[in-house]
């Protein structure tokens, strides 16, 4: 059976998706259909490699009428998990199997990519400091680059957003995979959760660092070692109390 999705939504969202999806690859026979916005198919690509017999990535310009939404907003607001994003996850994802096959999968966001557990030098803290633009947080995140400059003083870091001279993903043409692989070889991570933090969510990560702060305005994730910030002052305050 080919099965037809399609997602509106930010890259972040599309990775989470994505990953559902090779996780359906292994429980199932299926093949899927992904439709998203065509400025994200050759960074979305680079996610499933190894998938592409099972797993085809289109422009929404091509979408079928036939295809099933996969933007969460479906069920998010009334949801009672919605602040908690990985729970909420797999009821999100457990809505889309009952449409599909009529039953819970249970499947969960966290990435099991094995492309993320590639070796590579990391850093003492990777600083996912990019513009967030689903209304997760406050977009002056400028606000930020004087702490970010203390940091680099002390800890070797890399940011996800040009500060002065330190250094930047940009600057070496990362794509969102690379961030992801970074994450994993890095002792540290603070984060607003946008685009760039989505890959984060792996196994590999979860189980290797040491610290973790992440800067949401409502949302929060469950797995023990993560510390929430609910605005630029209280992600300054953690940074400080955890680094400086």
């Amino acid at each position: 059976m080919i099965i037809e999705f399609y997602n509106e939504a930010h890259l972040g969202d599309n990775v989470y998706h994505l990953n559902f999806l090779r996780k359906l690859v292994h429980l199932t026979d299926d093949n899927f259909v992904y439709y998203v916005k065509s400025d994200y198919l050759d960074e979305l690509n680079k996610h499933i490699l190894g998938y592409e017999d099972s797993i085809s990535l289109r422009s929404l310009n091509e979408r079928r009428s036939t295809a099933i939404n996969a933007w969460i907003g479906e069920i998010y607001y009334q949801h009672p998990n919605k602040f908690m994003y990985d729970k909420f996850y797999i009821d999100w994802f457990n809505y889309l199997t009952n449409k599909i096959y009529n039953k819970d999968m249970n499947i969960d966001m966290y990435s099991d990519y094995l492309l993320l557990s590639a070796k590579v030098p990391g850093y003492d803290i990777l600083v996912v400091n990019s513009i967030p633009y689903s209304g997760q947080f406050e977009k002056q995140t400028e606000l930020l680059d004087d702490v970010i400059k203390k940091l680099s003083k002390r800890y070797h870091i890399i940011t996800t957003k040009k500060v002065d001279d330190i250094e930047c993903t940009l600057d070496k043409e990362l794509s969102l995979l690379d961030i992801g692989v970074l994450s994993v070889n890095s002792n540290n991570i603070i984060a607003i959760d946008t685009g760039p933090h989505s890959v984060c969510i792996n196994k590999w990560t979860m189980q290797n660092v040491n610290s973790w702060i992440v800067a949401h305005n409502t949302n929060s994730f469950s797995f023990n070692n993560i510390r929430h910030a609910r605005n630029l002052n209280e992600l300054k305050e953690a940074i400080y109390e955890v680094y400086l």
